[in-house]
């Protein structure tokens, strides 16, 4: 499994961007200044067969992985989005149920006694 996110870095005063790329074990960073998937290539010279945790941000589409994952704090925040345009009954109830089912596994995740191979699986 590995997290990417990236932010805005200057250098020499120009905006470039700050790709972070880590998991348990290693962290990566590359400063590029394209936020797209030019810098993206670079980092992933190859395919990667692991699960890529990313937000929604259209670039990380184009990386080849074996499994993608989107954060689930910034899933939660673009429910929050619809739910301020969509006010139906139907996704009302659905939403309400797949905040619940997330908080629910953010917090079984967070538990003293919960190990990876608890998942499907086996792997954190």
């Amino acid at each position: 499994m590995l997290h990417a996110d990236e932010t805005g870095w200057r250098v020499d005063g120009q905006t470039y961007w700050l790709w972070c790329f880590c998991n348990h074990r290693s962290c990566y960073y590359l400063i590029d200044p394209s936020r797209g998937s030019e810098a993206l290539r670079k980092f992933f010279t190859e395919a990667f067969k692991g699960t890529l945790v990313t937000d929604f941000w259209a670039a990380y589409d184009s990386v080849g992985v074996g499994d993608n994952q989107k954060c689930l704090p910034h899933l939660l925040r673009e429910l929050l989005k619809v739910d301020e345009h969509n006010e139906s009954v139907e996704w009302n109830a659905f939403s309400k149920q797949l905040r619940r089912l997330i908080r629910d596994g953010i917090r079984l995740r967070k538990r003293k006694d919960f190990t990876p191979s608890d998942m499907p699986g086996g792997s954190s």
